[in-house]
């Protein structure tokens, strides 16, 4: 498997607070069954400032050297849509080679966006139709735990059918963010709205990786071929920068 969303860089943001939890965290995702792993620290201006992008190669580098090969770590970054977002979209509207590509998943062209709890954001269809149009493909993550979206989904669904790629969280498949995440996100997944399940793992005590569960479920409910499009070849296409597949509605 690919994990498409964790956060394994210690001291940065709510994830691993040591190199030992982190570690540890690694090699979980390993036992799970995870081949490639691409670390996605929150980007939250006011909360959580963007890690300066050398300490980020750093800490890779480090963790996969201490992993020894078990498992692979890429960077990436989890970006909250907030007003300051606009500046660095667009910076990278106007001259892409010379933008600041941290904040994309593995220097590809796709960037994992994360909405409020509670809201969507005023104007953020239009802000999504300027991304797409400059080339920089939004990947929404976990959409199930935004309450807005959860009462109103055909606005995700327009955001599918707009370009954007869906990302859902494995604890929330399995109940861990309550009763209505899990409902919606078995409904999306039905729908063929998903692209990718993630771990969105932060440690092993709080918010562990489950993603060998959520497969096991899936490959039983929706079949193999889902699981695999899932949990492997769309994350597999957005680390390389290649088209997403469809998923097809069950």
């Amino acid at each position: 498997m690919i994990d498409l969303h964790c956060h394994l860089l210690p001291g940065v943001d709510d994830g691993p607070r040591t190199w030992e939890e982190a570690l540890a965290l690694g090699l979980r995702l390993a036992e799970e069954g995870v081949t490639l792993a691409v670390t996605t620290p929150h980007v939250f201006w006011a909360r959580y400032p963007n890690p300066e992008p050398e300490r980020i190669r750093e800490g890779i580098a480090q963790l996969n050297r201490a992993l020894e090969g078990r498992l692979r770590v890429l960077p990436g970054a989890e970006v909250r849509i907030v007003p300051e977002l606009r500046a660095w979209a667009e910076r990278m509207m106007c001259s892409p080679a010379d933008g600041d590509r941290a904040l994309l998943l593995n220097g590809t062209s796709y960037v994992l966006l994360e909405f409020p709890p509670e809201v969507i954001p005023p104007g953020v269809e239009s802000f999504l139709f300027e991304l797409l149009t400059a080339g920089i493909r939004p990947i929404l993550a976990h959409p199930e735990r935004n309450v807005a979206l959860r009462y109103r989904p055909e606005r995700l669904r327009r955001f599918v059918e707009q370009g954007c790629g869906v990302q859902v969280d494995a604890p929330s498949l399995l109940g861990d963010h309550g009763r209505e995440a899990q409902r919606v996100a078995a409904r999306w997944v039905e729908a063929g709205w998903v692209h990718a399940i993630a771990s969105d793992a932060h440690g092993l005590r709080a918010r562990p990786p489950k993603l060998r569960r959520a497969w096991e479920d899936i490959a039983r409910t929706y079949g193999e071929a889902v699981a695999r499009a899932l949990f492997i070849e769309n994350p597999k296409a957005i680390v390389e920068g290649a088209e997403l597949s469809e998923v097809p509605a069950r």
